[in-house]
């Protein structure tokens, strides 16, 4: 595990490709009362290898930042983002790949300006929070699983291109195939290319 307590560090990769954290063997990241700057990356800000994906990154009280990386979250991390700050910006493709967030507690999340998807999840659940996918080159938040947005959270979703980037693309500013639900919060869909919100299977409760 690498833990950060009461630190600041920045990995500046100074457009070498290469990845700046590489996982294997379940490893963990905890960031607690500290601040991460990951930026100039080739390759991805947080990528894992090996193991059986049981992939930790937990931050709490913190902010990490991922700024023209090739993605910010490469892997089926298990995201835990506590009253914290989280800024995965200008990546050149996903700002996530697959991912299971669960953020919560008054946390500021941004997936903004990456080339293609801007937060791409396996599951997303958004509790007491802002969160924002726009000006993406893809989807605003892609969820092949399950989405739970709850207790008078914000969801901005704006300007995405929607473009196809893939062959499993389909465009759509928010993209759902898991039972899902939204519920007490705001939610904003806006100027997208795509569909304003693509359901793709099961069922979207809206409340």
């Amino acid at each position: 595990s690498l833990t950060l307590n009461n630190t600041t560090m920045t990995l500046d990769g100074g457009n070498a490709n290469k990845h700046a954290i590489y996982f294997c063997s379940n490893n963990k990241l905890n960031l607690n009362n500290s601040n991460l700057t990951i930026q100039n990356y080739g390759q991805d800000a947080l990528e894992w290898d090996g193991g059986d994906g049981g992939y930790n990154v937990n931050i709490i009280n913190s902010t990490f930042t991922s700024n023209h990386c090739r993605s910010g979250f490469t892997g089926t991390f298990y995201a835990t983002i506590d009253n914290s700050i989280v800024n995965v910006i200008n990546s050149l493709g996903n700002g996530s790949n697959g991912s299971n967030f669960d953020i919560k507690n008054n946390s500021n999340v941004k997936f903004d300006g990456n080339g293609s998807h801007g937060l791409s999840a396996s599951t997303l659940f958004i509790n007491d929070s802002y969160v924002s996918g726009s000006n993406n080159g893809a989807n605003g938040i892609h969820v092949t699983g399950t989405l739970n947005i709850d207790n008078e959270s914000k969801v901005d979703i704006k300007n995405n291109k929607c473009s196809i980037c893939s062959k499993w693309t389909i465009p759509g500013a928010l993209y759902i195939a898991g039972e899902s639900k939204i519920q007490n919060c705001t939610l904003n869909i806006t100027g997208n290319n795509g569909s304003g919100i693509y359901q793709k299977g099961n069922t979207l409760t809206i409340e």
